[in-house]
């Protein structure tokens, strides 16, 4: 993007603020504590147990509940979490600056860290303060390397600022130019190479830097390859998009998505109907376009893919009211072959993959029976079929929302129990989606993470509802075990 245009788009965004000013001037860094967000694990309001593709009520020997805690900085449009194997809980970005939304964008951004399960937190400036927020920025933890990352697009919005940190944020490294074009839905990616790959050194993972080239119009998606763990990287001279269909208007990029246990790379793509996968097994070389199904997509998220340990690939998203959730593939063997009906204006579906994106099976429903007007979605997988996925819902069809929260041992079963539970009360809701989905405004995405003790936690934001008048800020939930009620002992009187 040119300087001129630039400057345009600034003063636009310049002249909303004004325009926005007396709605949005009390939006300042370390706001006032939204007091009437209950936060804390809430043992009387258990989570949900369900089967996917069973209507009636289940009984479960073992019950969870949802935990909430609040973040007491403000938020920008994405919401990130990781957790560490210390146990210190990790949420993104925070803004420090005093300007109104959407001059925010102009950071610093930075990160809050909790060694007490979001009791407390503290600030962490990844690398400098020259980390932006002009586009949703990206953090993230390695399982495996327990390495932490950070990017965010460079002020003339082409190509990202990457900060790494291997010590838990204590120090960190930094790369200040990483791809161009790149800028929209940006990810850091990071796995094994694959066989007969090019081998990393330095690094025990090969890392990917992927965007689009544009968030104002249709554009391909570009990925840049690092085989030293960051500090320089090529651009993989391929990109996972099949060419545009003519008269189609749906012309949904690709989204970068996840590294599998083999290498492979897992994109998803949504045109015409079509919902795919695109499949790189010489790490962005080349690319294949798997059909999984003609779905009623909402949207692809950057956090709509998940591959768990045993190689299994799952993908994730918000289905439309309309299309009834059919597909156009006959069941691959997935956690239901049945097809299940659409219950609300958007839910959320999964479809998923036993041998490395060649098939997928016919994407079901997994959200329980009381969830309406899902948006957003993300998806964290381990172990051998252990899934959660994330998203905002409610369960009465209404505009207000809750950040809901969906975990199960074996995805891979038919039928598989879930538990389910929005982390915060449903009194007091998150987001209002009758708000205005402006610049500065939006929640473009959010993530979710399994803890290494199996827990679920995903990351939020309260944004001007009545639990949070005037404010964003941020929200992280989690999934835990219900512990087992307390039986009261009965003493009768001895009889004389």
């Amino acid at each position: 993007m040119g300087p001129r245009r630039r400057e345009t788009e600034d003063r636009l965004r310049r002249l909303s603020v004004l325009v926005a000013l007396p709605l949005l001037v009390m939006i300042t860094a370390g706001v006032a504590q939204a007091a009437t967000l209950r936060t804390g694990c809430q043992r009387s309001r258990p989570a949900l147990a369900y089967r996917v593709g069973v209507r009636h009520p289940v009984k479960a020997a073992k019950a969870m509940m949802p935990c909430l805690a609040v973040v007491n900085e403000r938020t920008s449009e994405s919401a990130d979490v990781g957790v560490l194997r210390s146990g210190t809980v990790l949420y993104a970005p925070l803004v420090d600056n005093d300007y109104p939304a959407p001059a925010d964008d102009r950071g610093p951004a930075e990160i809050a860290a909790s060694a007490n399960g979001g009791t407390t937190w503290h600030n962490i400036v990844p690398g400098d303060t020259n980390h932006i927020l002009d586009v949703p920025p990206w953090m993230s933890v390695d399982p495996h390397t327990q390495r932490i990352w950070f990017a965010t697009v460079l002020p003339d919005l082409c190509g990202a600022e990457i900060s790494w940190s291997d010590d838990a944020g204590k120090t960190w490294q930094t790369n200040p130019l990483v791809g161009c074009p790149a800028m929209g839905s940006e990810s850091v990616l990071e796995g094994s190479a694959p066989s007969g790959g090019a081998q990393p050194t330095g690094y025990a993972h090969v890392v990917y830097y992927c965007a689009n080239a544009s968030d104002l119009s249709t554009s391909q998606l570009f990925c840049y390859r690092s085989l030293d763990g960051g500090r320089s990287f090529a651009s993989t001279a391929s990109n996972p998009d099949p060419p545009p269909k003519p008269g189609c208007n749906t012309q949904h990029p690709a989204r970068p998505g996840a590294v599998g246990k083999e290498g492979y790379l897992y994109f998803p793509v949504f045109q015409c109907g079509q919902l795919s996968m695109a499949v790189s097994h010489d790490e962005g070389a080349t690319w294949h376009l798997i059909p999984i199904g003609t779905e009623n997509v909402v949207d692809l998220y950057t956090t709509s893919v998940a591959v768990d340990a045993a190689g299994n690939v799952y993908l994730a998203w918000i289905q439309g009211s309309s299309g009834g959730g059919q597909s156009s593939r006959p069941a691959g063997g997935g956690p239901n072959p049945t097809t299940e009906a659409i219950t609300g204006a958007g839910v959320p579906f999964l479809s998923v993959s036993r041998d490395h994106g060649a098939h997928w099976s016919a994407p079901v429903d997994v959200g329980p029976r009381q969830v309406r007007n899902a948006q957003t979605i993300a998806i964290a997988a381990r172990g051998r079929g252990e899934v959660g996925i994330s998203y905002l819902a409610n369960a009465d069809g209404g505009k207000l929302l809750d950040g809901w929260l969906s975990q199960t041992a074996d995805a891979l079963t038919p039928h598989a129990l879930w538990w389910a539970a929005p982390a915060n009360d449903p009194r007091t809701p998150l987001i209002n989606s009758a708000d205005s989905t402006s610049f500065g405004n939006r929640l473009f995405f959010n993530t979710d993470t399994f803890a290494p003790n199996g827990e679920l936690w995903g990351a939020f934001h309260c944004a001007f509802t009545a639990a949070c008048p005037n404010q964003r800020i941020g929200v992280v939930g989690r999934l835990t075990t219900r512990p087992p009620a307390r039986r009261h002992k009965h003493h009768r009187k001895a009889a004389h």
